[in-house]
């Protein structure tokens, strides 16, 4: 009842309290459960548990600690939330969940352990990844309470899992640096900054998400989809296409015909430096361009 007087939800009277006791994961679980989805999402839960974090690992660089992996489960506990109503949410907007079943797994525990499997665990883990990499906002806000890299690098068993979703007459295959790349050209100088250390963390965590095409029709790969929006080649360019396959950079986009380089050096974002140094990685692209027909 003093929480709803002060204004609180009861999680977030949970969340925030300043008596010094171990905030627990499987506690936060039941609140969630317990909590209108509609007010959640309201609710600046998810940013109290990036401050929280932040907080915690000041000064400690491994997540060995206990207290610390139960910080990190329950931010992962209020993505998934978020994951399964943020249509609900005025700024949060994401897509329908692939597999409704692997929600419901992955929230289920063992009886008398209180720990999650490891299947359980990843299952989570895959949900807290796509919700960041699918919203800019949240990028940003874990960029800014420094918990971004550490969070993409946690995740790193999940990176290149299969994240196919189906609209019901074809399938089409995402990975979280595919839909890092898909976000539309923003020039906000936190989000370049953010975007940045989110592609450098997820090839640290799994270099094969560099292969991953985007699916469909006209699959692309994440070099393709990095140039597209204008991401210049120290912003993200160099680093997939040095971690990529080698076959990368002499590939081109199925829908322009065009290779790297050249799609690099079109339009109103277009990047003479990417262009240079994509030349320089493998000029036998350019082998025949300025011959006479």
């Amino acid at each position: 009842s003093q929480a709803f007087a002060n204004g609180y939800l009861p999680i977030e009277s949970y969340m925030q309290s300043r008596v010094p006791f171990k905030r627990e994961a499987h506690v936060v679980e039941e609140l969630l459960k317990a909590t209108n989805p509609e007010v959640l999402m309201r609710k600046d839960v998810f940013l109290v548990c990036c401050a929280m974090l932040s907080d915690k690992m000041k000064g400690n660089n491994v997540d060995a600690d206990a207290e610390l992996n139960e910080y990190w489960q329950i931010l992962m506990l209020v993505l998934r939330a978020y994951r399964r109503h943020g249509a609900l949410h005025p700024r949060l907007h994401y897509c329908a969940m692939a597999d409704s079943s692997r929600s419901s797994s992955s929230s289920s525990r063992h009886s008398g352990s209180g720990k999650t499997t490891n299947s359980q665990q990843n299952n989570l883990a895959r949900f807290a990844l796509r919700a960041v990499m699918e919203d800019r906002p949240l990028v940003e806000t874990m960029y800014q309470t420094h918990i971004l890299d550490r969070f993409i690098l946690r995740c790193k068993d999940v990176v290149v899992m299969d994240y196919s979703e189906s609209n019901g007459t074809s399938t089409k295959t995402v990975s979280p640096l595919n839909m890092l790349l898909k976000h539309a050209h923003c020039n906000r100088q936190v989000f370049v900054d953010a975007r940045r250390m989110a592609i450098h963390a997820l090839l640290r965590a799994d270099a094969r998400v560099a292969t991953v095409t985007s699916g469909g029709s006209l699959p692309k790969l994440p070099l393709h989809l990095a140039i597209e929006r204008g991401i210049s080649w120290k912003d993200g360019v160099e680093a997939i296409a040095m971690a990529g396959p080698s076959k990368a950079m002499e590939t081109r986009n199925r829908q322009t015909f065009m290779y790297p380089f050249m799609a690099a050096a079109v339009g109103r974002r277009s990047d003479l430096n990417s262009v240079y140094c994509l030349l320089k990685e493998n000029p036998e692209v350019a082998r025949g361009l300025a011959l006479r027909r």
